[in-house]
């Protein structure tokens, strides 16, 4: 994939996913998102111009104060035929150290966030296939950040519970052929 590629499809991902941060004010006249649970995971369709049309997301919420501590959203390029993610974080992480995302034996480190802003830090790549599967073949994933210049760490455990089952209705909402893990 050139770099050109690789931009175009951050920046449709950005785009079809910033209404997820509250990032993006919607006209009134533009629906609601539709949306159907799968396990801890959510399928949300929505269609806005030069966006992609559906994303699966999670959210985790700090335990004690019930803010939204991290979010993930993962959506399909038919056109790249390949998976995005965003990850929000919340600001005054390390952008030096950026995240590392850990999902079974996979593991994707130094991914740096592309931008902050209000909501927190955007993190948004290209899933690489072997994450994809991972995502799809156990449990649980940690995202690990560094909250400050010091060497303390956060690492973050998401639930993959649903995440299967909402993928395959994102496959159906794009007509993608579903793979088997």
């Amino acid at each position: 994939m050139n770099r050109n590629t690789l931009i175009a499809a951050i920046a449709a991902l950005s785009t079809s996913l910033s209404f997820a941060a509250g990032a993006q004010t919607l006209a009134a006249d533009i629906s609601a998102p539709e949306q159907r649970d799968f396990g801890d995971w959510r399928l949300r369709c929505q269609h806005l111009p030069g966006a992609l049309p559906c994303d699966i997301v999670q959210s985790i919420a700090h335990k004690e104060t019930n803010a939204r501590l991290v979010m993930f959203s993962v959506a399909y390029s038919p056109q790249l035929d390949s998976h995005a993610i965003q990850i929000v974080t919340p600001l005054g992480i390390d952008l030096r150290k950026g995240a590392e995302l850990t999902v079974g034996d996979v593991r994707a480190t130094g991914i740096r966030p592309n931008r902050c802003e209000m909501e927190g830090c955007f993190i948004e790549a290209i899933l690489a296939a072997d994450m994809v599967e991972a995502f799809k073949s156990v449990q649980t994933g940690t995202l690990t950040i560094y909250p400050g210049p010091a060497d303390e760490t956060l690492s973050i455990e998401f639930s993959l519970n649903g995440f299967v089952d909402a993928r395959d209705a994102l496959a159906a909402q794009l007509e993608m052929p579903v793979q088997e893990p």
